[in-house]
């Protein structure tokens, strides 16, 4: 493609705003395509059926309503118990409960739903499946790991299971990193950098959302690319599926932390957000010992400690 024809197509597509960035999509369009797709559709939809069914059951099946609404009080208890023996939180379980209970048509799918979460399952095992694959075209140079053992022997032990069981990550050497004191900062050196390129740009972000960073981010972008650069960037989408395929619930995280100490009994567990995926952390006792072990979302271990106690810690 010709610069001009380029240049031309990029004017066509993009909005301008009010501080100079640019804008790709038209608003609304993003709001609805989203709202068809995810589950909020899915609910507007079991919703309406709900109100079918009632609708068809008052009109055709006046004398059968004992049966309807014994046959929802029943479904409603089952579910009750199953959820109550469920692994899940008891925030999750009591959400779960009342919806049923108010909505049995509508609940009792999008529980079943939302609890197969059979798009996630399978990325997860696409993405694990690739991994294997792949991991043998990375491999680690062993000067670096040797180096890290020597200046750190926890560190390289975390080093070891991160690229045998983690995933494949390596450590390296003569590698450089800057940290900011604040997001502003770091947002103004990358457009610092993003200027100051020449033949190639190579961006990597998890979370991509239209406004004011990610407009002047395009800006240049489109500047640049007019100007005949090369551009690469792995952006939101793949970086969001992965994450949502790579992240463990609260089951595997406890597998993984019983695997690590080698067995025994979860005393306590703590949970946290951070956004995408949870953290975990686990108080285990394995005969005489307590370990206080942490998980991160994607299942890797990010602190151990460990004591020798016959008595629970106070």
């Amino acid at each position: 493609m010709k610069k001009e024809e380029f240049q031309q197509n990029m004017k066509d597509r993009m909005q301008q705003f009010e501080d100079g960035g640019l804008r790709l999509l038209k608003k609304g369009q993003k709001g609805i395509v989203h709202a068809i797709f995810s589950r909020f559709g899915l609910v507007l939809l079991l919703m309406l059926l709900q109100v079918g069914v009632l609708w068809s059951v008052f009109r055709w099946f006046g004398g059968l309503l004992p049966h309807y609404f014994g046959g929802s009080v029943a479904m409603s208890a089952f579910m009750v118990v199953y959820i109550l023996n469920s692994e899940m939180d008891n925030s999750a379980k009591i959400t779960w409960m009342v919806t049923i209970a108010i909505l049995p048509v509508v609940g009792v799918p999008l529980f079943f739903y939302v609890k197969s979460n059979i798009g996630h399952n399978a990325l997860k095992k696409r993405v694990t499946h690739l991994t294997e694959e792949a991991r043998g075209l990375q491999p680690q140079p062993l000067a670096a790991a040797q180096e890290l053992a020597e200046a750190d022997p926890g560190a390289a032990s975390l080093a070891r299971y991160l690229h045998g069981k983690g995933g494949g990550f390596s450590v390296y050497r003569n590698t450089e990193v800057t940290y900011f004191p604040g997001g502003e900062a770091k947002f103004e050196e990358l457009l610092r950098q993003l200027e100051k390129a020449e033949k190639y740009i190579f961006l990597e972000y998890f979370i991509i959302d239209e406004g004011l960073m990610w407009g002047k981010i395009l800006e240049v972008l489109a500047r640049k690319a007019a100007e005949g650069a090369r551009r690469e960037g792995m952006l939101a989408a793949a970086a969001v599926a992965a994450v949502l395929a790579l992240r463990v619930d609260s089951a595997e995280a406890q597998q993984i932390a019983l695997d690590t100490v080698g067995g025994g009994e979860i005393v306590s567990q703590e949970v946290s957000s951070e956004g995408l995926w949870n953290e975990y952390s686990y108080e285990i006792i394995n005969g005489d010992t307590w370990y206080d072990i942490e998980i991160s979302g994607f299942g890797s271990v990010t602190e151990l400690e460990s004591v020798s106690s016959q008595y629970p810690r106070g």
